[in-house]
């Protein structure tokens, strides 16, 4: 990757913290925090294609919980289902602090 590539990605991943913070603050609801996670993660350029499928799937895992809560036309999530969001979205952060670790250690912020 060029640095042209790292600090685009360097954005993206800021952009899916900023999501995740705003979502744990409320300021966002899980479709949108489902959504703009797809997005971002799909701009990033240069990826780890097993990093990706992780992130993608604890995305997914998101997503059917979300799905599920609307199938049943509830408009709140279990104790359950809260534990769950927040376990995916621990792992998420997790994922997201490898990645910088690996691909991005070495580019200090501007």
């Amino acid at each position: 990757m060029n640095r042209e590539q790292i600090e685009f990605n360097k954005r993206q991943i800021n952009l899916m913290e900023k999501k995740i913070q705003y979502f744990q603050e409320n300021k966002i609801y899980i479709n949108t925090l489902i959504n703009d996670l797809e997005a971002l993660t799909g701009y990033i350029k240069s990826f780890d294609q097993v990093w990706f499928e992780k992130i993608n799937d604890l995305i997914w895992d998101l997503e059917v919980l979300y799905a599920c809560r609307l199938d049943e036309d509830r408009d709140y999530f279990n104790v359950k289902e809260r534990l769950l969001i927040q376990e995916t979205i621990e792992k998420i952060q997790t994922l997201i602090e490898q990645y910088k670790e690996q691909y991005l250690s070495d580019f200090e912020d501007e």
